[in-house]
């Protein structure tokens, strides 16, 4: 499932912002954080009691795809009083050539995958024992180690994607479906600045 939430142009983040060469990172120890700028939308603030909505099916899916009504993810914006519609996505529908999040903004009706958010999960040391972070950008861009490693002041060279299954034991969520909304773990969070700029942004939930 892969669900929207509207955002504001110029939302207030109440967390620091730290510059790099090309862009700048938004970084909030609690999500929450990054969250009240997200539900900041047209006249809509948090606590608005306005039901979710399901989008009408696009034809690009199985219709026989099972879609779960309630996930963590859909629980925790809901607690939270952000609006969103849910777009039924499948990573059997990949085509050729396609990342998963080109297929996925495709399925939602979208012409390229810029305003569908990925997240990532990264160890930040070689040993992966400490606690590893959630990063967060649009789907057309790729992670800037250099830069994430100044944000953090980690070592560049230990910074590695997390393997699969460490990270769904650490999130709950299956590799390609991984969201920092309703993790079993509360992570560090690192936002693209980018990403508070889009008037909507599409992330699996």
């Amino acid at each position: 499932k892969v669900f929207v939430s509207s955002t504001s142009c110029g939302a207030e983040v109440p967390s620091h912002c730290v510059p790099n060469s090309r862009r700048m990172a938004v970084e909030a120890d609690d999500l929450l954080a990054c969250l009240r700028a997200f539900s900041r939308v047209r006249g809509h603030v948090m606590g608005s009691t306005t039901q979710p909505q399901a989008a009408p099916h696009n034809g690009s899916c199985d219709l026989a795809l099972v879609v779960p009504q309630v996930t963590p993810a859909t629980e925790f914006v809901e607690s939270l009083g952000i609006n969103y519609e849910t777009y039924p996505v499948s990573k059997a529908d990949v085509h050729e050539g396609e990342t998963v999040t080109l297929s996925f903004s495709r399925q939602c009706g979208l012409s390229d995958d810029r305003a569908m958010a990925k997240t990532m999960v990264y160890d930040v040391d070689k040993n992966a024992e400490e606690a590893p972070i959630f990063v967060v950008l649009p789907g057309h861009l790729k992670i800037d180690t250099k830069a994430l490693a100044a944000v953090g002041s980690w070592n560049r060279s230990r910074l590695k994607p997390c393997k699969p299954e460490r990270a769904t034991e650490i999130t709950g969520y299956v590799f390609g479906g991984t969201t920092v909304l309703g993790s079993k773990t509360r992570l560090r969070t690192l936002l693209d600045r980018s990403v508070l700029e889009l008037p909507k942004v599409f992330v699996n939930g």
